[in-house]
């Protein structure tokens, strides 16, 4: 019970900031919102720099039950990379996401 409620509450907190990371780029502060998404990375085990380094199933391992509460900032990374005409970024992003959503439905 514990766990699921700071899963949870985990999964809400990485909502508010990929909310938050695209509001400032809507205001066109891309550079502040990169900053706020690659800040919270390490809140779910992972730096931004490991997720272009490691495969799936190795980041899904390090995330863990975070899992949920990273793929929110994979998202939000890749709406926020495709703003900034990062489409690499945007592509590998969503890929990931994606990957790791089926890896936990499974």
């Amino acid at each position: 019970m514990i766990k699921r409620d700071y899963l949870e509450r985990l999964i809400e907190e990485m909502a508010a900031i990929a909310a938050r990371a695209l509001g400032l780029a809507r205001e066109e502060r891309h550079e502040e919102a990169q900053r706020e998404l690659d800040a919270a990375y390490p809140t779910v085990g992972m730096s931004s720099l490991v997720l272009d380094r490691l495969d799936p199933a190795s980041i899904r391992l390090m995330a863990g039950d975070r899992t949920a509460a990273l793929i929110e900032l994979l998202e939000a990374d890749a709406a926020l990379a495709a703003v900034r005409g990062d489409d690499t970024r945007a592509k590998r992003r969503r890929a990931l996401a994606a990957t790791l959503r089926s890896q936990t439905a499974n």
